[in-house]
Order: structure tokens, then sequence, then C-alpha cells
């Protein structure tokens, strides 16, 4: 086992005006049952509305610690880059604005990572879509 089960660790979420989206993420995040040690929201939008959200005392109250700095022009890598080089964790966790997460998303990364020295990244299977049942059609 190496070190990366008590790593740091620190979310990164690139945005750009989707502050629903991003507060949903959020209530994921506060419901980990390994929680990131900070979370950097990389916001290139013009308004104010992403700012709120960070702003929102409801993430302190559940331990979460959200940090948002503004990235202009808005791109998702150059805002990705630069929420790595201003973050403070040992690990990054690589998020999109528009996913909602399984209550031990971040714990089953740490744990595959945790496996081997070898192990460099882990990905998990995001999906934001609900599926219907499947057909018969489906089958062919």
């Amino acid at each position: 086992m190496n070190a990366f089960g008590s790593a740091t660790v620190s979310a990164i979420i690139p945005t750009i005006g989707r502050p629903d989206s991003l507060r949903d993420l959020l209530d994921s995040l506060c419901l980990q049952t390994r929680r990131p040690d900070e979370v950097i929201v990389a916001d290139g939008s013009d308004t104010l509305e992403i700012e709120h959200v960070v702003a929102l005392n409801k993430w302190t109250d559940a331990g979460l610690v959200v940090r948002r700095i503004a990235v202009s022009p808005p791109n998702a890598v150059r805002q990705r880059v630069s929420a790595i080089e201003c973050s403070m964790g040992e690990m990054v966790f690589l998020l999109d604005d528009d996913v909602v997460l399984e209550p031990a998303c971040l714990e089953q990364l740490l744990c595959v990572m945790a496996r081997s020295d070898q192990i460099v990244a882990a990905v998990a299977d995001f999906n934001n879509q609900r599926w219907s049942s499947p057909t018969t059609a489906w089958r062919w």
C-alpha cells in the first residue's frame, strides 16, 4: 500500500455560467465519505452568479472548503490549469460542473490509487444522463 489513501486532495471544477449544476455538484461533494481537502472553482463567467454559489455558508457548515478563482478568457483547459497551479493538494480530482457524484466516489478512487505505487491515475465513470430500461430493440 502507498500513501494515496492519506494524501491531500484538491477538487478542481472549471465552470462558466451554470450555478444550478455547480450547486448540485457541491452538494454531492458535501456527501462524500472522503471529502476533498479543498475545492477550487475556476470561474470563467462574466456575472456574479458563481461567486454567490461559492460564497454560500452551507459549504463551510458541511466542512467543505470551497474557493473561487476568476479565469479570463474562459477555456476549460486554461481554467483547470489555473486552478491546479494554485491548489495545495498532493492529488487533484478533476471534475466537470455538471456531474453529481455517488457518495463514495472519491474514497473509491483513492482506494484504487493506494493499491500500487505503479498507479498514477484513476477515473470514474460519470454519466449525467437518465437512461430508460433496455428494450428488445436495444438487444438487437
